[in-house]
């Protein structure tokens, strides 16, 4: 009898433990304490959600641009770095995103925006291999809440599922939807 109440007592113990570290609730969580990351992070701009699901739902892949200009040397182009902001502040503000229905923008330099999609390609595919999961999807909207401690916290409220391919060797990703539930 005494080993039967040890057994229960170390299978309980055991389930607790596994419960507690596949339902992990540090900040370390980035699903309850989300963080933007220079390299995997791409906030689109100038639209909405329901607007994102709709180009993307489309099935053509879905072009990522970049709006920021490449940094050139004010020297080659014969101006001062303020002329030159200027006049790139002046183009993105002008730039008409009606005329591109079929495309996404980002705030940052299409270099970085390759980088950045390269990167999440990989480690979804590489993700994809080990696991057998697909853990590439969109975060669209969150929630702001703060911790009975006080600490903020921001939680991406729908994920939305998608691919990232590219049509060939040297061409850049495009988004495509996935085959996987909206979670």
């Amino acid at each position: 009898m005494a080993d039967t109440v040890r057994g229960d007592v170390r299978l309980r113990t055991a389930v607790t433990a596994w419960r507690e570290s596949l339902i992990q609730l540090s900040g370390r969580n980035r699903l309850l304490n989300y963080r933007p990351t220079r390299s995997s992070t791409l906030e689109f701009t100038h639209v909405s959600a329901d607007e994102i699901i709709d180009v993307i739902e489309k099935d053509k892949g879905v072009p990522v641009v970049g709006l920021i200009p490449p940094t050139t040397s004010a020297a080659k182009v014969g101006g001062s770095e303020d002329d030159l902001e200027g006049q790139a502040l002046d183009a993105i503000g002008d730039f008409d995103y009606d005329a591109f229905p079929n495309h996404l923008f980002v705030n940052k330099t299409q270099r970085d925006v390759d980088r950045g999609l390269k990167n999440l390609a990989a480690t979804a595919s590489r993700e994809f291999l080990d696991r057998g999961l697909s853990v590439l999807y969109l975060a669209l909207g969150s929630v702001h809440w703060k911790e009975a401690n006080g600490d903020a916290r921001v939680s991406p409220l729908v994920f939305f599922p998608v691919e990232l391919r590219t049509p060939g060797p040297k061409q850049p990703q495009r988004v495509y939807p996935s085959e996987e539930d909206l979670v």
